[in-house]
């Protein structure tokens, strides 16, 4: 997100369209008091779904750009999310390998 100046006083948002997958970690309370790690193992997870997304990425022979995966955890909520494209090939290619690392969040 970034704050564009209109006057001096006043700030408006600038928003952007993004893909994003949104999970509610069920029992979160539980699994924090059983395991002293978990927060860390959550973290881990989502490093390693954003290492994915790039190797898929690669793998396609994708130029990297600035569109990568991103993550946001917040109590027992975690929201993965992409910033859609210009490119409607490009945007149908990040959807589907943010649907394919959800897919391996759920397995794992």
């Amino acid at each position: 997100m970034e704050y564009i100046l209109r006057n001096d006083l006043e700030y408006r948002l600038k928003t952007k369209n993004h893909y994003i997958a949104y999970f509610d970690i069920l029992g979160y309370k539980n699994l924090v008091y059983q395991d002293k790690n978990f927060l860390e193992k959550v973290d881990h997870a989502m490093n390693q779904t954003k290492h994915d997304f790039v190797l898929i990425k690669k793998f396609l022979g994708l130029v990297l750009t600035e569109t990568n995966i991103n993550y946001k955890v917040f109590s027992d909520n975690v929201i993965l999310f992409v910033e859609c494209s210009d490119s409607p090939q490009i945007n149908i290619i990040n959807l589907c390998t943010l649907i394919y690392c959800v897919k391996n969040i759920q397995l794992a």
